[in-house]
């Protein structure tokens, strides 16, 4: 990750890990992905996440962390290949109601034995986000941020892919 991972407690606490050998931009990322998560904190009332709402919160992070630094690439927002993308779309479907944190670790860190790559929690994300974004560019970062899961699906070019 660059030398840097964060972590977001609360609405007030942000917590970085920083290595010797961390890069200024993945720093200046992170913090801005991180700062993100506080502002989604704020409009959030309801702090049981779903799989797809961690997925979704992530995916408005890093949106919002790329408007801010456009130049800095990410491995966990590359988009996963057509094959992949439709299979972790189908293992959502099934989960995306769950709140059982290790299957969130599976799309996180990867499960080869039921084909979910790593990262597949942001890069889903991310897309996800993204592209309701791109449908809805008059929207300003403070509304978006404060929309709902089922909003950004259903108003993304995601809603056929995901069921």
């Amino acid at each position: 990750m660059q030398g840097v991972t964060g972590w977001t407690l609360s609405e007030n606490a942000i917590l970085i890990q920083i290595d010797p050998s961390f890069s200024e931009n993945a720093l200046k990322y992170t913090i801005a992905h991180e700062y993100h998560h506080t502002k989604n904190f704020e409009s959030t009332t309801d702090l049981n996440f779903t799989l797809i709402d961690k997925f979704i919160f992530e995916g408005k992070a890093d949106n919002f962390a790329t408007i801010i630094y456009p130049h800095h690439k990410t491995a966990w927002t590359e988009p996963l290949s057509e094959i992949d993308l439709n299979h972790v779309l189908t293992q959502l479907s099934a989960d995306s109601s769950s709140l059982d944190p290790y299957l969130y670790q599976e799309y996180f860190e990867g499960n080869p034995v039921k084909n979910i790559p790593k990262w597949s929690n942001y890069k889903v994300g991310y897309a996800m986000t993204k592209s309701f974004i791109e449908n809805h560019s008059q929207l300003s970062i403070e509304e978006w941020t404060k929309l709902g899961t089922k909003e950004i699906i259903q108003k993304s070019n995601y809603l056929r892919k995901f069921r």
